[in-house]
């Protein structure tokens, strides 16, 4: 693989192959088992957080959410890479996530120097 991503926001309701069959083809690559994968879904049922932590997914949050509750669970796992940076310049980093409503499209691959 060329590059590696820092972390992955995975939408569980993906078109044709979902979000828990997604995560399964990552974490096949060896290049990607250590990548954060954060499953965030807007139809959390009972039993879904389980489902996505068997596919391999390290986090789970959904629907809607808190702007600043998902930017806690990303810094969780990017920590040492956002130790410097201030809220301000994380927020942008994830394409304004501090300035949403509670709705972001993701499955984004989030990089950070």
């Amino acid at each position: 693989m060329k590059q590696r991503p820092d972390l992955i926001l995975m939408d569980i309701q993906l078109p044709i192959v979902d979000g828990y069959e997604a995560t399964r083809q990552i974490r096949a690559n060896p290049d990607m088992k250590a990548v954060p994968i954060i499953a965030v879904t807007s139809y959390a049922l009972a039993g879904d957080e389980a489902k996505a932590e068997a596919a391999g997914c390290n986090a789970y949050v959904s629907k809607p959410f808190s702007p600043r509750a998902l930017l806690a669970k990303v810094r969780e796992y990017l920590d040492s890479k956002s130790a410097f940076m201030s809220d301000q310049d994380y927020s942008r980093r994830l394409g304004g996530l501090g300035a949403m409503s509670g709705y972001w499209p993701t499955s984004e691959i989030i990089h950070l120097p």
